[in-house]
Order: C-alpha cells, then structure tokens, then sequence
C-alpha cells in the first residue's frame, strides 16, 4: 500500500500527478498570481502556477522558436486537455480554455518531454 503524505493528500485527490520528470506542485495554495507562463529558451517559467479557479492560462512565447506544449502524461496526452496547446510560435501569446476551481494540470515540451525545464503544473483553487 502506498501512503500518500498527509500535505499533498488534496492534491492526490484531485488526480494530480507528476510530470514526466516528477513535477510536482506544492501543497499550498499560496502566492496565488495572475494565469501567466512565459515560455522562453531556458524553459517555462513559473513550472508550478496556484491561480484562482474558473479562468484560462496565459502563455507567451518570448524564445525565438516554437515549442509545442502537451499536457501530461507522455504520449497519451490525456491528463488535461485544455493543455494540448500544441505549437506556440516565437513571440506568439496562447491562452488555454477556462481551468476550473480544484482542477490541476500538468504539461510538458513535446519535442523534448524529459526536460525538466519545459515541464510544468497548474493548479486551479
């Protein structure tokens, strides 16, 4: 049987898993900040993203290069529809459908699903 720390409970619940590398968000809801992703060359940045509930994601490609984004798991796909973004071009600004109120998603590069820097979770409160 495997237990599941007490602090990450909710999240388990929710159906949260890890990304393909093990992204995992944090537990606490805290600093809820505004549904932004910055893609850039170095990776995606915030990888763990607490927003409020009922809204969409914003992500915004400042790389010179696509990058295709994907929701977990890799190849299904299945996790979290609303992440199958698919190619975001250079300097193009993408925004998901509406993620809603305990809702958690994780994604991840296609072209390069292990790099731990094109990974990412959004967890809606």
């Amino acid at each position: 049987m495997t237990r599941v720390p007490l602090a990450l409970a909710p999240l388990v619940a929710l159906g949260c898993t890890a990304g393909p590398s093990g992204v995992r968000p944090s537990p606490e809801p805290t600093p809820l900040v505004e549904p932004v992703v910055t893609i850039t060359s170095e990776g995606v940045s915030p990888q763990v993203l607490h927003i409020l509930g009922d809204t969409g994601i914003t992500f915004v490609n400042r790389d010179a290069r696509a990058h295709e984004l994907r929701s977990d798991p890799h190849p299904a796909h299945t996790e979290c529809a609303l992440m199958n973004l698919g190619p975001v071009a250079g300097g193009e600004t993408r925004i998901t459908a509406t993620i809603t109120s305990g809702q958690g998603c994780g994604y991840h590069a296609e072209g390069d699903p292990a790099s731990r820097a094109f990974q990412g979770f959004v967890l809606a409160h």
